[in-house]
């Protein structure tokens, strides 16, 4: 017998169901038995072991009351199984190659009642004091070894509850708080069962590729750091809830990472990243299309270096191309969700910002000719697919398309179960884990839909024509954002350096791809500029393309959505035609620049 299987056979005799019930009773205090309707195993589900541990053991946890303490009234088991690739060059070296297998059990319980609980709290989701751990979940399906972890999970998640709520409920005596609406609203009970297993990538294919991406920048001695990376994660995701709800779905996504950069004559940081995302390899594009779009990265990075600074400037700006979606994905996109202000602790002042939609419902945003939709029920846009497709959140919510913005004027608002205001309820927006215990509401398919456009062909013109009434001697053209942001940590200190920070605003990520357009249409690419305060009223006087350009990103919820970053992402697909904006500001960036080496870096090898 082999040590692993010695472990295995171990493992089933000591965690045996009977024995955890008898352990169960003197840890968190005994669990009665309950008197509310079992959540039931789905005839679907039969056979898959995961699933049947989870049911059964939140079925005999979901009644856990301590001695001293609130009651349990809502129980939320997640848990993701699945396997993971990763691959990395650099000029044609391997960086970084391996494999990896996800299992990631998560366990929300909440004290109290919907009306209050232990979340929406400055301390919530903090524990202090010892507790018994799950060391690392099986890797195979053993289903006594996967009721003892869930069991640990909720004993810690519950008595970080109860003392979270304990707090809180001081906290509101001695600060005086009112609760104005509840800290949940209950949600449906949901059962989605979906069969099979997503489709593998080729591990060596995708090898092959990658290495012959990262070889292009030996084209390219100026530029100083690259790296192409590929990786997927894939498996099946479940969730089961005491109001009843049990889903099963499996997951996929790949990508395709390129990052780079380099310095401009005078010192600055110039960088750029592209990130190709699928959920089958069919999504991506042909070897060929790629290595054209990693020859035009290199080719706009090689160029910046080259270009003049660019000046203080106020007037037209035209977003062509996928700048459009990257801008609305931001100023629209990301500002459709409003976070609840959690209670605070004595003493500790919490300085909130008023976001810039918030109370706005029933006003005009934007322009007139706007109309904007999020449709997690679309899979395809002209014959491609959408990388935002949603059948249900985080919180077994099913979503409906849902019109937030008509006629320029916002109508609806990314909801979860945790309302921000009275009377809210959701509607299927919680696509990531956000802070105090709430979900954090995210767009699914965005479609930016103009009432009135003109030919893509003719925005130039428009743009020139604008340009002539204000008596200037250029306009701007901007094609390329840096959102996702391909720059490191010294690439986001000198974007904030510049960017609008006022309370309540959300800063717009700089544009890479600027160039001045002259009077008789002569093109000049320049660098190191930034936005200055650029909000979402400068959508409020827009002339729109007739073609709408599609954008696929992966929101992480941080700041300008850095490559790359984040356990949790929401895939987003956003759809959006050019838009020729009529008084936005750039402003010069101020350049930081580092000691530079005492010598040139050594000569790169000869191209193959």
């Amino acid at each position: 017998m082999t040590r692993f299987a010695w472990h295995a056979s171990v493992r089933r005799a000591l965690f045996a169901p009977a024995l955890l019930l008898a352990a169960l009773s003197g840890f968190v205090g005994l669990a009665t038995p309950s008197a509310s309707a079992q959540v039931a195993l789905p005839a679907a589900a039969k056979g898959d072991e995961n699933l049947r541990a989870m049911v059964d053991e939140l079925n005999r946890s979901r009644d856990l009351r301590m001695m001293v303490g609130a009651p349990l009234y809502y129980l939320n088991y997640n848990f993701a199984r699945g396997d993971g690739f990763l691959v990395s060059y650099s000029l044609g070296a391997l960086v970084n190659r391996g494999e990896s297998h996800l299992r990631l059990p998560q366990v929300k319980a909440r004290v109290g009642n919907y009306e209050s609980d232990d979340t929406n709290f400055l301390l919530s989701g903090i524990y202090q004091g010892t507790r018994f751990d799950a060391q690392s979940f099986p890797l195979e399906p053993d289903y006594p070894l996967m009721r003892r972890d869930w069991w640990l999970l909720t004993d810690m998640a519950y008595k970080g509850s109860v003392q979270a709520f304990n707090y809180k409920k001081a906290s509101m005596q001695n600060l005086q708080q009112i609760q104005e609406f509840p800290d949940f609203t209950p949600g449906p009970a949901t059962v989605m069962v979906l069969p099979g297993e997503p489709a593998n990538f080729d591990k060596s294919r995708w090898d092959r590729v990658t290495r012959s991406l990262s070889e292009v920048f030996l084209r390219y001695p100026s530029i100083l750091d690259s790296q192409v990376q590929f990786g997927y994660s894939r498996g099946v995701e479940y969730q089961v809830n005491s109001e009843g709800a049990v889903v099963r779905r499996p997951f996929a996504i790949g990508f395709l990472r390129v990052v780079a950069k380099g310095k401009s004559d005078q010192g600055s940081e110039i960088w750029d990243g592209a990130e190709f995302l699928g959920f089958k390899e069919a999504d991506f594009p042909s070897d060929s299309a790629l290595h054209d779009a990693v020859v035009k990265l290199a080719d706009g990075i090689a160029a910046r270096q080259k270009a003049p600074r660019g000046e203080a400037y106020t007037g037209p700006i035209l977003f062509e191309g996928e700048a459009a979606p990257q801008l609305t994905a931001q100023l629209i996109g990301r500002q459709l969700w409003i976070p609840r202000k959690p209670v605070s602790v004595p003493n500790r002042p919490l300085n909130w910002p008023r976001l810039e939609l918030e109370g706005r419902i029933g006003t005009r945003i934007v322009s007139e000719i706007l109309t904007v939709r999020d449709d997690p029920a679309a899979t395809s846009f002209q014959g491609k697919p959408l990388l935002g497709t949603s059948l249900i959140d985080l919180e077994a919510v099913k979503p409906e398309p849902l019109t937030v913005i008509r006629d320029g004027r916002l109508e609806a608002m990314f909801r979860t179960r945790t309302p921000s205001s009275p009377g809210e309820v959701s509607n299927g927006r919680a696509r990531l884990h956000g802070l105090f215990g709430a979900a954090r509401g995210a767009a699914s398919n965005l479609f930016i839909e103009a009432r009135e456009s003109v030919p893509e062909t003719q925005l130039r013109a428009k743009l020139l024509e604008q340009v002539k009434a204000a008596n200037k001697p250029y306009g701007i053209i901007v094609r390329k954002l840096d959102f996702p942001s391909g720059g490191d940590q010294n690439a986001l200190r000198v974007i904030f350096s510049g960017n609008a920070t006022n309370t309540g605003k959300v800063p717009v990520s700089l544009p890479l791809m600027v160039y001045r357009i002259y009077p008789d249409g002569r093109e000049e690419l320049i660098r190191d500029v930034n936005f200055r305060e650029l909000e979402i009223r400068a959508l409020r006087d827009i002339v729109a393309g007739d073609t709408p350009h599609v954008f696929h990103f992966l929101e992480n919820g941080a700041t300008f959505a850095p490559i790359g970053v984040g356990t949790y992402v929401a895939e987003t697909s956003v759809i959006c035609p050019s838009l020729l904006l009529e008084e936005v500001e750039l402003e010069p960036i101020r350049v930081e620049t580092r000691t530079e080496p005492l010598v040139a870096p050594p000569p790169l090898p000869a191209v193959k």
